[in-house]
This record gives C-alpha cells, sequence and structure tokens, in this order.
C-alpha cells in the first residue's frame, strides 16, 4: 500500500512498527520540506490517524546524547525523547540492558537503537 493508496481509504492499526524512521523526517534528506518539528508532528499523526487507542508502537530511533546529525537523522537524548513519545505510554523496551536508553553511545554520529514498546494514550 502507497502512502496516496493508504490517504484515499485510511484504517486505524491495532500495531505498527518503526525502524530508524522518524528522526529523519523534517531534515530534507530524502525531499521532505525542511520543519524543525517534522518528527514531532510525525508522531503525532500516528498516534492520533493511524494508531487506535490502546494500540502499540514498536519504534526504533538512535538514541544517546541530543543531537541532530544534519541533515542525516536526529539522536535522542533526554530532552527530546519524552517530547517524541508524547501522549503514549512507555510499556517496553529491549535492547537497553541497564535500563536507560541514553547511557550508551557507540561514537560521534553513531548511536544505539533500542526498540521501545509503546501504548498510544491518544
Amino acid at each position: 500500500m502507497t502512502v496516496d493508496e493508504y490517504n484515499k481509504n485510511p484504517v486505524k492499526f491495532d500495531v505498527a512498527i518503526s525502524i530508524s524512521s522518524f528522526e529523519h523526517d523534517g531534515l530534507g534528506r530524502y525531499g521532505d520540506p525542511i520543519n524543525p518539528e517534522g518528527d514531532f508532528e510525525a508522531m503525532k499523526n500516528v498516534r492520533e490517524n493511524i494508531l487506535v487507542r490502546d494500540g502499540l508502537l514498536f519504534l526504533s530511533v538512535p538514541v544517546g546524547m541530543d543531537k541532530c546529525v544534519w541533515n542525516a537523522h536526529r539522536i535522542y537524548g533526554k530532552k527530546r525523547w519524552p517530547k517524541l513519545i508524547e501522549g503514549f505510554e512507555l510499556v517496553g523496551q529491549e535492547g537497553i540492558g541497564d535500563g536507560s536508553p541514553f547511557s550508551r553511545n557507540t561514537g560521534r554520529n553513531a548511536s544505539h537503537q533500542p526498540v521501545a514498546i509503546l501504548k498510544n494514550q491518544g
């Protein structure tokens, strides 16, 4: 199903999976318009229009120290992560180890990408 096909006949899903995508929204790298809050708007769209209330989102984005690696991606840290998952409840996480997604950063522009299991509260 393409985006255009979905937009013609939108449905809500019980479960959604996103691996390494939201961190790119709004940076223009893939032809999208520049929007500093494109990632937040995309997550809000999932919460309000794509995922049913109490539906689950399996989300994997780079976590570490807050930064934008222009125009490749964002890394979510203690400041940006809570805003990204606003309206969701964190119900589980995998690949984090010590329980803190922000304690591990593998290099200057690289980061760890655990999977967060989020429940839609919207």
